[in-house]
C-alpha cells in the first residue's frame, strides 16, 4: 500500500495543476497588489516631503559654519592688487635677474644686461658674443624683435621675437631668450 500511495503522489506531481483563477480575467485586484499600490503611491509622497527638508537642513549648516569662523574673526578684506609694474622694473627685477640665473645654470656666468629705453642688450663671452631685444612699446605684450652678433661685428639681421605669444609674462620672455640662444648653438 505504501507502494501505491508513493505512485499516486508522484502520478499528481508528474502533473501539472491548472490554476483555474489565472485563466479568469481578473476585475477585482487582489489584496497584495492593493496594498503594493497604496505603498507606491505614498512612498514617493514622502521623498518629495523630506528632500527639500533634508537639502534646507543642508544649506541651514553651511550657513551655521560660516557664521562661527566669521564670528571670532574680523571681516577679511579682499587682498588689495599690488600696482602693476612700469616696463623698466618688469625688466631689470624679474627678467634680468632671471635670465643672467638661467644662463650660470648653463655654465655662462659673465652675462651683463642692460636696458636702454625698449632695447635690451646682453653681452657674455667676454664681450664676443652680443644680443639685443627690441620693444616697440614700453610693453612686453609689444612687437619684439631680435638681433645677435659675434666678435662686435655690427648686427646684419633683424628677425622676429615672440611673435605668436598675446600674452608674455616675464617668464615667457626670459624662456624665448634662452631658446634664441640654443638656436644660434651659443649655450
Amino acid at each position: 500500500m505504501a507502494d501505491e500511495s508513493t505512485a499516486k503522489a508522484s502520478q499528481a506531481a508528474s502533473k501539472p495543476e491548472i490554476d483555474k483563477s489565472a485563466t479568469e480575467t481578473k476585475t477585482q485586484p487582489t489584496e497584495t497588489e492593493t496594498k503594493s499600490a497604496a505603498d507606491k503611491e505614498t512612498k514617493p509622497a514622502a521623498k518629495t516631503e523630506t528632500q527639500p527638508a533634508a537639502k534646507a537642513t543642508k544649506s541651514s549648516a553651511k550657513a551655521a559654519k560660516s557664521a562661527a569662523k566669521t564670528e571670532g574673526k574680523a571681516p577679511s578684506k579682499k587682498k588689495a592688487k599690488e600696482p602693476e609694474k612700469t616696463f623698466a622694473q618688469v625688466i631689470e627685477e624679474d627678467v634680468i635677474p632671471s635670465t643672467i640665473n638661467m644662463f650660470e645654470e648653463r655654465g655662462v656666468n659673465d652675462l651683463r644686461m642692460t636696458l636702454n629705453g625698449t632695447t635690451l642688450s646682453g653681452k657674455f663671452d667676454s664681450g664676443k658674443r652680443e644680443f639685443d631685444i627690441y620693444f616697440s612699446d614700453e610693453s612686453l605684450t609689444s612687437t619684439k624683435s631680435i638681433t645677435y652678433t659675434t666678435d662686435g661685428i655690427p648686427a646684419s639681421t633683424v628677425e622676429s621675437f615672440m611673435i605668436d605669444e598675446r600674452k608674455a609674462p616675464a617668464a615667457l620672455v626670459v624662456l624665448y631668450i634662452i631658446q634664441r640662444m640654443y638656436a644660434q648653438q651659443w649655450l
